[in-house]
């Protein structure tokens, strides 16, 4: 006997091979099946215990002194699933070299068959949700506010495969069986279309990207800032406070403007001043003009003239731009250059027109 085990490498040789050389005791010692089986199991259990949590270590050492992070998350499911992996490698040998009845021998498959298929689930899920994480780190907040409900649809998916493989496995035919679900999911696909309606239109905005969280934008006559992007509603929190709940159906089917999305900004508008004014005082208004648009900072001229004769007042148009997308600075712009105008306008003693009606008493 030690003359054989002697003949056993040091490296691990295949199953059968370990098998066999259990056989080869048992012709000698007059071992049960049972036994040599009990005995793979010791050194299965041996190895798992020890030699792969050793291993593993080791890889995971390694892993975290690397930036990527996948091959920490491989160590992981590594270590979950080598019990599992253990306990079914010691099944099959069961099977296939002990005489076990047959009637326990199909438990036996079952168990086998519904064990691998869950713990082969959870590997996939775990993938599953590790991209799903990645992805929406990268993908900003409103982005990655649809994730999970998409890892969780991922997830239906892979457990409804792994349910039909085992019924299939099982012996069942499971072709009325899809047939069946695909004429319920028509069904339920109907009663729900226009929920299911919004939330493609959510993975629309999602994929596309029209805006993210923050962006000041105006869908048709609503303006606001993005608070958030679910799975039915965009919500909007507008310039006078309000919250707009707009359906991602509607958002999806309509023009949308992102202000945040833009260089620069334009600002396009006139002044009046009054018919009194002096040739020699109007023709120092454009100049005056252009001079205080250039002296603030973060804006871009663009012109200024003498446009026309107005009902009551003589009409000045200016147009200029705001080299920012953010609102709050391009109001705050608007409103240094428009304080600025004043002064200057008063300065020149330019007086500013507004609706006015002359009526003239006979004396």
């Amino acid at each position: 006997m030690v003359g054989l085990l002697a003949k056993i490498p040091f490296n691990l040789p295949p199953m059968d091979s370990i098998i066999s050389k259990f056989r080869e005791v048992a012709e000698y010692e007059i071992v049960p099946d049972y036994v040599l089986v009990f005995g793979v199991a010791i050194i299965l259990y041996l190895v798992f215990k020890f030699l792969v949590p050793l291993a593993l270590s080791m890889f995971e050492k390694f892993a975290k002194k690397t930036e990527n992070t996948f091959d920490e998350l491989l160590a992981d499911i590594l270590m979950k699933v080598r019990w599992p992996v253990c306990l079914l490698i010691v099944l099959w040998i069961a099977r296939t070299h002990l005489m076990i009845p047959l009637e326990y021998d199909k438990w036996l498959k079952i168990f086998m068959i519904v064990f691998a298929t869950f713990w082969g689930i959870k590997v996939f899920t775990l993938l599953v949700n590790f991209f799903v994480k990645k992805f929406g780190e990268k993908a900003g907040p409103g982005g990655s506010a649809l994730l999970p409900i998409f890892a969780k649809f991922i997830n239906f998916i892979i457990w409804a495969i792994g349910i039909l493989f085992v019924v299939s496995n099982l012996g069942y035919e499971i072709t009325p069986l899809i047939t069946g679900l695909g004429i319920s999911g028509i069904a339920i696909a109907l009663a729900v279309q226009n929920i299911l309606s919004d939330l493609l239109s959510s993975v629309s905005i999602y994929l596309d990207k029209p805006f993210k969280i923050g962006d000041h934008i105006r869908i048709g006559k609503l303006s606001g800032a993005v608070k958030s992007v679910g799975i039915k509603t965009t919500r909007i929190a507008a310039l006078d406070g309000e919250e707009l709940v707009i359906p991602n159906k509607e958002i999806v089917e309509s023009t949308i403007q992102n202000y945040k999305r833009m260089k620069k900004r334009r600002v396009s508008f006139s002044i009046g001043v009054t018919y009194e004014t002096k040739k020699a005082k109007l023709e120092k208004v454009p100049a005056m003009i252009k001079r205080i648009v250039k002296s603030a900072k973060g804006t871009e001229f663009g012109r200024v003239h003498f446009a026309a004769l107005g009902d009551f007042s003589l009409n000045f148009e200016v147009v200029y731009y705001v080299l920012s997308n953010d609102y709050e600075e391009y109001m705050d712009i608007q409103q240094k250059i428009n304080f600025a105008l004043i002064e200057g306008f008063n300065k020149e003693k330019i007086e500013f027109a507004y609706p006015t009606q002359k009526v003239f008493v006979a004396k």
